[in-house]
């Protein structure tokens, strides 16, 4: 028998958050990257309550939220994978709107471990 594998690969590019330190200096994008983090942990949590319940114009809302939040953190497959959830919301696709509303999940929690650990670790 075979299993699926469900871990995702959590790729982060650190350039826009070294960019913000540069521009707004370390202590201000801290607080931004933080507050921006927590946001993301609030919509990443609400998007598998909205996808059981068929809330499927909320999930596009908040996917479409989660896109743009993640590119600015540097979480390009995170941006990616909302991006595509954005998109099947408009089609009639119940298998494929399930598998990467739940994608979307595994990679946001992922990501935010990640990013966590990666700041954890310079200090």
């Amino acid at each position: 028998m075979s299993m699926l594998d469900m871990r995702e690969h959590v790729a982060l590019d650190r350039s826009p958050i070294e960019e913000m330190c540069r521009s707004l200096g370390v202590e201000k994008a801290e607080r931004l990257v933080g507050g921006a983090m927590e946001e993301l942990a609030v919509w990443i949590s609400r998007a598998d309550p909205m996808w059981r319940q068929g809330r499927i114009e909320e999930l596009r809302q908040l996917a479409g939220q989660v896109a743009p939040l993640a590119e600015r953190l540097g979480m390009p497959n995170l941006a990616a994978v909302a991006a595509q959830l954005v998109a099947l919301c408009a089609r009639d696709d119940p298998a494929a709107l399930a598998a990467v509303a739940s994608r979307m999940i595994r990679l946001g929690e992922s990501s935010l471990v990640a990013i966590w650990e990666l700041q954890n670790l310079s200090g």
